[in-house]
């Protein structure tokens, strides 16, 4: 379930339900589709700082997290262990794209000093989809957790 947040400074978390034991191919969604944050109060203003995914089968390939303001549903196609295709409509709802290539050997990978500006209208929702840039394979359906963490904008 998302997490609501409000015009503050907050730590978001997010483990999607993901396949295990098969491997993924490039360019294939992790966990498809994914509801991080709902605005309660709004609009928010926020700056993404940082990103950590926390891969407890330690793979530490490349991710790419897709950030979007609204739920993408113009005919985009983001769903487990598929190829991401994105419709063009939902290309405008894109906040950025947030590669992950910084890997620890323990499974920590991490994108710090973002600076990634995020606007939620209220009532909206925060969305993200995790895209493999390698062929990782998992040890269990709750192998991976991301982390945003969010500093309050401008007011």
């Amino acid at each position: 379930m998302a997490a609501f947040i409000t015009n503050r400074p907050a730590r978001l978390a997010d483990t999607p339900v993901i396949t295990s034991g098969s491997a993924y191919a490039s360019g294939q969604s992790i966990g498809g589709l994914r509801e991080i944050a709902r605005a309660q109060v709004g609009p928010l203003h926020l700056i993404a700082q940082s990103l950590i995914i926390a891969d407890a089968s330690a793979q530490n390939l490349p991710i790419d997290v897709f950030l979007f303001y609204d739920q993408p549903s113009g005919g985009s196609t983001i769903t487990d262990k598929s190829a991401i295709s994105l419709a063009a409509a939902d290309k405008l709802l894109c906040i950025g794209v947030v590669s992950v290539v910084d890997w620890k050997a323990e499974g920590i990978g991490q994108a710090l000093n973002l600076a990634l500006p995020v606007e939620i209208d209220n009532g909206k929702s925060l969305w993200s989809a995790m895209v493999a840039r390698g062929t990782p394979t998992f040890g269990s359906t709750s192998a991976l957790t991301l982390q945003l963490d969010l500093l309050k904008g401008r007011l």
